[in-house]
């Protein structure tokens, strides 16, 4: 990943996933990438977490000190993120997810999709929407 930042020669890193962003933000730092931005999904740490994922906390926080923006997507990671030494800014973007009185609205349309896609009406179908733009 360095050799990527090197070659390329990028000014801003912008990272998902708390894995990657470990790599991606070290990588980062040896780079001096000029704005690293960080959106973790939700922290690993979290309140009735097993005990074993409290780890992540303190590898989260020894991190943001080389992060510049970091995005959070609840309220539970927005409070722990305000704790940590963020070099940058840490904010909270509301609305990621469903809103469920919309999807109550939807007419029913199992019985079509089902013969359209040769599905048992029967069965569970679970269907993930996102928006990838380039």
């Amino acid at each position: 990943m360095r050799e990527l930042i090197k070659n390329e020669n990028f000014k801003i890193i912008d990272c998902h996933n708390a894995v990657i962003g470990v790599y991606a933000r070290l990588a980062a730092k040896k780079c001096n990438v000029n704005k690293v931005i960080y959106t973790p999904h939700g922290f690993f740490f979290y309140k009735s977490c097993p005990k074993k994922n409290l780890v992540f906390k303190y590898v989260e926080k020894f991190l943001s000190k080389y992060t510049d923006l970091l995005v959070t997507i609840n309220k539970e990671d927005f409070r722990a993120a305000k704790q940590m030494p963020v070099r940058g800014k840490v904010i909270y973007v509301p609305g990621v997810g469903i809103d469920l009185t919309r999807i109550k609205s939807l007419p029913d349309c199992r019985e079509k999709y089902c013969n359209e896609f040769n599905f048992s009406t029967k069965m569970k179908i679970f269907i993930s929407v996102g928006e990838l733009i380039p």
